[in-house]
C-alpha cells in the first residue's frame, strides 16, 4: 500500500537509481496520474520529465476493444486485429486521434519543442497498470522512434500484465498483488489530477 503517488514515485526512484544524472535518459509520464509518480522519479534522479500522450483507436462497433493507438506523428495497430478492419477506417481514425493528441500536448506542454526519443533511454511511468493496454501502446509508439532502451516503471500492476509487458520492454514494478481489482485500492490517497496540476508539475520539474 502506497501513501500517495508521491510516495510511490519516491520508492520507484530508488529502483531506478542507476539512471541518476544520465544525460541520455528521459522520463515520460502517462497523464494524468502518472505525472505525479514520474515527477518524483525525475526529481530524485535529476532527469528531464515530459509526457507521452496517446489516444486509443477503438475497434469498429466495440470502442472498448483497442485496435491500436495514435501518438503525435505515429501510430500502432494490433496485428491480430488489423485484418478485420479496412485501411480507410484506420487512416480516418489515426487522423482524428492524432488531432486529439496534438490538443492534449498543447494543453499540457504549451508550445514547448517536442522531445526526441532517438538513441535515448526512455523510462515510461504510470501510477499503476491493470490490463496493460495503455502502457503497451505507449511503448510500441516510442519503439518507432528508435530509442536506445525502453524501461516501463510502475508502482503496482496485475501480474498477468507484467508478463505481457516484459515481451516488449524492460519492466520495473514494485508490487504485483495476486488480487488486483483497481489501481486505487493500493493507494491510501488517490485523488484525480487536473490538467492544470499536471502542467504545473511538468514546468516545475524542468526549471
Amino acid at each position: 500500500m502506497f501513501k500517495d503517488r508521491n510516495d510511490a514515485g519516491f520508492l520507484l526512484a530508488q529502483k531506478l537509481s542507476a539512471y541518476k544524472n544520465k544525460k541520455d535518459t528521459l522520463v515520460l509520464a502517462i497523464p494524468r496520474g502518472g505525472v505525479v509518480v514520474a515527477y518524483e522519479v525525475a526529481k530524485q534522479l535529476n532527469l528531464p520529465l515530459d509526457v507521452i500522450v496517446i489516444k486509443k483507436i477503438g475497434f469498429p462497433g466495440n470502442e472498448e476493444l483497442a485496435l491500436g493507438a495514435a501518438g503525435l506523428d505515429s501510430y500502432y495497430i494490433n496485428e491480430e486485429l488489423a485484418h478485420s478492419v479496412s485501411q480507410e477506417y484506420v487512416k480516418e481514425q489515426v487522423k482524428i486521434k492524432q488531432q486529439e493528441v496534438k490538443k492534449r500536448y498543447e494543453s499540457l506542454r504549451g508550445k514547448k519543442h517536442m522531445y526526441d526519443a532517438k538513441n535515448k533511454t526512455i523510462i515510461i511511468i504510470d501510477d499503476g497498470i491493470a490490463t496493460g493496454a495503455t502502457m503497451t501502446m505507449a511503448a510500441e509508439i516510442i519503439k518507432k522512434q528508435s530509442p536506445k532502451k525502453i524501461i516501463i516503471a510502475i508502482p503496482v500492476a496485475a501480474p498477468e500484465s507484467i508478463t505481457k509487458l516484459k515481451r516488449i520492454a524492460e519492466v520495473i514494478c514494485l508490487s504485483q498483488p495476486e488480487f488486483f481489482m483497481a489501481i486505487s485500492q493500493f493507494y491510501e490517497q488517490f485523488a484525480q489530477l487536473k490538467d492544470e496540476e499536471a502542467k504545473q508539475l511538468l514546468e516545475e520539474a524542468n526549471k
